[in-house]
């Protein structure tokens, strides 16, 4: 992908965590959860974290749908701070098994 795409999505990026005061709080995650049987181009990989501070996270897709709906809703918590998540309720363990990765972008607002 292009260079300055990349650059410009994590100014992007930098401007939003900006923008969080008193008033407004915008939470901002990126995180990239693929299955442990699913090699990713350590590219790719770089590109991820480096430009969108999306960690890659490699997980069982298909041992556990559970396992792995409860570790994505564990961090939708950490990073908005919120107890009720309704996430992955739309994704059904079948969807998950037949996924080899899953690009998760979590844009989380508040204001008094």
């Amino acid at each position: 992908m292009n260079q300055t795409y990349h650059a410009t999505f994590k100014k992007l990026l930098s401007l939003l965590k900006k923008k969080s005061g008193p008033e407004v709080t915008i939470e901002n995650a990126n995180q990239v959860f693929t299955d442990k049987t699913f090699p990713l181009m350590e590219s790719y990989v770089k590109d991820a974290e480096n430009f969108y501070e999306a960690p890659v996270k490699s997980l069982d897709f298909g041992a556990n749908g559970k396992a792995f709906q409860d570790e994505v809703n564990e961090w939708v918590r950490t990073k908005t701070k919120v107890n009720d998540t309704y996430l992955f309720k739309i994704i059904s363990h079948l969807k998950i098994r037949r996924s080899e990765s899953i690009i998760t972008k979590l844009v989380h607002c508040r204001g008094k």
